[in-house]
């Protein structure tokens, strides 16, 4: 079973960065590349992803606050990787407001982006797992 990716960024730099990565990886599945929060949120609306890896600053990032975003993503199972050039106590608290696992700096991208996709993935799964046994074993719920 792949792990499934959404890459929301608007750097073409950082696609191809990002796509040369996953390659290496037959195990983590890049689905989808979104270059704007618009496309990202009906991406994963339609192709409901393990992961979502975010980069918070995109061009119409105005138009789409954290809370719009995660009240748009909330019936999705997918967790939000942020990733930024930053991490200053603004972008801390922005990857925050997003719900993300975690805040990622793209300058570590090759050290940390992988395990933590696994990692992601992993809680993902057993977030589903746990609500998968609660209906068997409630039929209620």
């Amino acid at each position: 079973m792949s792990i499934r990716v959404i890459l929301a960024d608007h750097s073409k730099v950082m696609q191809r960065e990002f796509r040369d990565l996953l390659r290496q990886y037959p195990e983590i599945e890049l689905v989808a590349v979104a270059n704007d929060f618009a496309q990202m949120i009906q991406l994963v609306e339609d192709l409901k992803p393990d992961v979502i890896v975010l980069e918070p600053r995109m061009r119409d990032a105005a138009a789409f606050t954290p809370e719009h975003v995660k009240t748009r993503l909330n019936g999705c199972a997918s967790r939000i990787l942020v990733v930024s050039l930053w991490s200053d106590p603004d972008s801390l608290s922005l990857a925050n407001r997003f719900g993300a696992f975690t805040l990622l700096r793209k300058v570590n991208l090759y050290d940390e982006l992988i395990p933590t996709i696994m990692q992601v993935a992993l809680t993902v799964e057993q977030r589903d797992e746990g609500v998968l046994l609660r209906h068997k074993s409630n039929p209620d719920h």
